[in-house]
């Protein structure tokens, strides 16, 4: 994306351990719903997500899973 000429404009992007080097987040930026999970909370990613998440994906996205099965099982 970007560098290479191309963009992506997804509903919703999830990006998981991405800096956010211009090259990348100009082939995203007009996503409409931008999430952000990185450990480096000054990370640049931050600045073009709509939500952002300082943490280690590792244990945020297993425990997003979790929230989510536990959603469609339940319903609510």
């Amino acid at each position: 994306m970007g560098l290479t000429g191309k963009t992506v404009l997804p509903n919703m992007l999830i990006s998981c351990g991405i800096s956010g080097a211009y090259e990348f987040t100009d082939g995203m930026k007009d996503s409409k719903m931008i999430i952000a999970i990185n450990n480096d909370g000054k990370a640049r990613i931050f600045e073009v997500a709509n939500l952002g998440v300082k943490g280690d994906l590792k244990e945020i996205i297993p425990a997003v899973i979790d929230k989510i099965k536990i959603h469609k099982q339940t319903g609510s």
